[in-house]
């Protein structure tokens, strides 16, 4: 053979393991670029998960505690269940009348 048509074989032959590694390249790159996106994605609803699991914490606190005011409640006397039922009344009207009095300061 020729030295002319050794350097074109040589040629021929590195021009598809060219175009192979490029191929191979875009596709790494489009991997990649998944890859940068479910990570993304992942982190954000991490965040949203905590955040969930943080108010459902929340609740379920809110719904032991009001369980516990119903028990002590329901072991009062009549006259003092009626007397600590006016003054809860008293107080959620009073918090209520704090939070207007703060939204409408800011």
């Amino acid at each position: 053979m020729s030295e002319n048509k050794i350097l074109a074989a040589v040629a021929e032959s590195l021009q598809k393991s060219s175009a192979a590694i490029n191929q191979a390249n875009s596709k790494m790159g489009v991997l990649a670029r998944e890859f940068l996106y479910r990570s993304k994605l992942e982190s954000e609803l991490a965040g949203e998960l905590i955040a969930m699991e943080a108010a459902l914490k929340s609740v379920q606190e809110s719904i032991r505690r009001q369980a516990q005011r119903e028990a002590l409640v329901a072991e009062l006397d009549p006259q003092s269940r009626e007397t600590f039922n006016a003054l809860l009344a008293q107080n959620r009207a009073r918090l209520s009348d704090l939070l207007k009095n703060e939204k409408s300061g800011r």
